[in-house]
């Protein structure tokens, strides 16, 4: 593997008496895209939220890039400012607002297919192309770690696996490091170089995926790995169950 861009040891974090993460060891090499998955309540979105350097109520150690950006479930857009600018607010910290600025953003909405959108207010977006303005807004940025929490969940099937794509692409061109936390084992092998599992606050499975992209769930070995991370969650498959949908 590349050199570590994530690195942590021994993670733990409490809330009360409720020990979430408790020994947490993870490596993210630099351009690797993993994909977290784990029971509701299991840590995921804390180990993220962490990664993010949004919580730092911690034990153990944590070492990150310092350019970092995160797509949340929600994608948060500010109702008030059109899609152009919802990009561009992601580099405020870069000064006012400048040409450079803006080509920028621009830059990122093309990047994601939705220049022709630039001007449009957020409320007047599908939920597919909200999450692609929000991430976007994370790109431009240009992050050497992307941090997802359950970005596709809320989207219908169809746009999905659009989104799969776009991602997989995105990522492939950029070269960074990803950690997509998601409850969707399909998701997770389509997407990711490795899948790891959550379990009792620490990682209870790393899995290298072997599957040659782009993949389908009728690859050679996609029902093998799948059966294997559904019984590391906890859950039997039944047989013949139906995945068409």
């Amino acid at each position: 593997m590349s050199a570590s861009v994530v690195r942590i040891r021994g993670l733990g974090r409490a809330f009360g008496a409720q020990q979430v993460l408790d020994g947490v060891d993870l490596d993210i090499g630099d351009g690797e895209f993993v994909a977290m998955l784990g029971r509701s309540g299991s840590g995921k979105s804390t180990l993220l939220r962490v990664l993010a350097g949004l919580d730092s109520q911690v034990t153990g150690s944590v070492v990150a890039p310092r350019s970092r950006a995160v797509v949340f479930q929600n994608p948060r857009l500010l109702p008030w400012r059109r899609a152009l600018a919802n990009v561009a607010f992601a580099l405020r910290d870069s000064g006012p607002d400048s040409p450079s600025r803006s080509s920028r953003a621009l830059a990122a909405l093309a990047e994601v297919g939705l220049t022709d959108k630039a001007r449009s207010w957020p409320l007047s977006l599908s939920g597919g192309e909200a999450q692609r303005v929000a991430l976007a807004r994370a790109l431009v940025r240009e992050p050497d770690l992307l941090l997802l929490d359950e970005p596709f969940g809320a989207l219908d099937a169809l746009t999905r696996l659009k989104m799969y794509r776009l991602l997989h692409d995105l990522w492939a061109r950029r070269h960074m490091a990803v950690l997509h936390v998601t409850h969707d084992v399909d998701e997770a092998i389509l997407l990711a170089d490795r899948v790891v599992v959550l379990s009792g606050g620490r990682i209870s499975l790393d899995r290298r995926v072997e599957l040659p992209f782009p993949r389908s769930r009728g690859d050679d070995g996609f029902d093998e790995l799948r059966r294997a991370l559904l019984a590391e969650l906890g859950v039997k498959e039944e047989v013949g169950h139906d995945r068409s949908h």
